[in-house]
C-alpha cells in the first residue's frame, strides 16, 4: 500500500461510514513485533510532528466527520512528506501514530459507537449549509438481533 493511496485514494469518511473504523484503533497501537527489517535502521520511519496541519487537540468541539476530515488532511500532509518509497508506509503510520493523530481518531469512533449502542437512531440530512442534521428520531436498544435500519425521513 502506498502512503498517497491511503492518504488520498480512499475516503476515511467512508471507512468509518461502512463500519470500518476500528481500522484506526488498530493503526494506534505499537507494532507488536517492531519496524519492518528492512526499514528499522531508516530515518524514513522517523515521526514528523511538522507536518501536522493542525492540532487536534481542542478537537472536542468538532462533529466525527470534521475530525475525519482534519486527521486526513494530516495524513496527505505527512504522505507528501514521506514519498511512496519502500519504507513510506511505515513512516506514514509511524508518524501519525506518534504525533496521536490515530488514537485522538479512534477515541472519538469509539465514543460514537458507545453511544449510539445506548439508544437512539436517527434519520440524518444535509441541512441548506451543507451540514448533517438529525430528524426522525427514536429510541432502540443494541441486541445481537437489534434494528439497526433507519426510522423513515418524517415519520
Amino acid at each position: 500500500i502506498r502512503p498517497s493511496w491511503f492518504a488520498e485514494g480512499i475516503s476515511w469518511r467512508t471507512i468509518v461510514a461502512d463500519g470500518w473504523g476500528a481500522l484506526f484503533a488498530w493503526l494506534a497501537r505499537p507494532p507488536a513485533s517492531g519496524s519492518h527489517p528492512n526499514c528499522a535502521a531508516s530515518s524514513d520511519i522517523a515521526p514528523r510532528p511538522s507536518a501536522a496541519p493542525r492540532s487536534l487537540e481542542h478537537s472536542e468541539s468538532l462533529s466525527l466527520e470534521a475530525l475525519v476530515d482534519l486527521a486526513q488532511e494530516r495524513a496527505k500532509r505527512v504522505a507528501a512528506e514521506v514519498g511512496d518509497g519502500e519504507c513510506a508506509l511505515s513512516a506514514l503510520v509511524s508518524s501519525l501514530r506518534a504525533d496521536g493523530t490515530f488514537a485522538e481518531l479512534w477515541g472519538r469512533i469509539a465514543a460514537d459507537e458507545a453511544a449510539r449502542r445506548l439508544g437512539r437512531k436517527c434519520v440524518a440530512f444535509e441541512d441548506a449549509s451543507g451540514h448533517a442534521a438529525w430528524t426522525s428520531c427514536s429510541t432502540w436498544s443494541y441486541s445481537i438481533d437489534a434494528d439497526f435500519s433507519s426510522p423513515k425521513a418524517g415519520a
